[in-house]
């Protein structure tokens, strides 16, 4: 597994409307017809989260493509959430849920760019390789296999933007790998923290 760095735009990421979470449920629709590899997560950690929820409302998905300012403002509501949610405190069930949120918006969106250029089968690994990322917004999830999982789907990700050439929504991609960072209480988590903690 490789080891990268990922760079964040703090200005960019500090630019965020506030809004409530929200995602879009284009990865469990049925399909109609290079990015950066994620550090593997060290030893397991056992603890678990706490009670505290986020209630995080999530309407129906839209009709129609999304278009790169929709996605945008996409990303920018994720950001907002976590904000509120995770700095020095991303082991909560509130931040948690948050990051599932934005997990499962990701997948969607990677999904719509595939089934576009009509990699169907590269979507069922996409669903089968990130639907774990997104179980806290249902259950209690430990933070050691919150981080199992969001690596995981990180990793296929990975892989399929390789073997299709089609890369994910990048900046949405580096907000999950970094989250993986910071659940691992790695320090490259601080330009993260940092760009959210400047967010109004």
């Amino acid at each position: 597994m490789k080891v990268v760095t990922l760079l964040f735009s703090v200005f960019f990421l500090s630019t965020v409307a506030a809004a409530p979470a929200y995602c879009i449920d284009i990865f469990n629709k049925p399909s109609q017809d290079s990015a950066s590899k994620p550090v593997p997560h060290s030893a397991d950690s056992n603890k678990t989260t706490s009670k505290k929820t986020s209630p995080t409302p999530s309407p129906a998905p839209p009709s129609t493509p999304i278009t790169t300012d929709e996605r945008t403002k996409i990303l920018q509501i994720h950001m907002k959430d976590m904000s509120l949610n995770c700095p020095k405190t991303w082991e909560t069930k509130a931040c948690l849920t948050s990051m599932a949120h934005s997990n499962k918006t990701l997948a969607s969106l990677y999904a719509e760019d595939l089934d576009k250029g009509g990699f169907q089968p590269e979507i069922e690994l996409l669903k089968e390789h990130c639907a774990a990322s997104t179980a806290a917004l249902q259950i209690d999830v430990p933070v050691y296999a919150m981080k199992s999982a969001m690596t995981e789907c990180a990793n296929a990700i990975y892989d399929i933007s390789e073997s299709t050439k089609i890369k994910p929504p990048m900046t949405h991609y580096q907000l999950m790998v970094t989250s993986i960072y910071c659940l691992d209480r790695d320090p490259r988590c601080e330009t993260l923290e940092e760009a959210l903690l400047k967010i109004k």
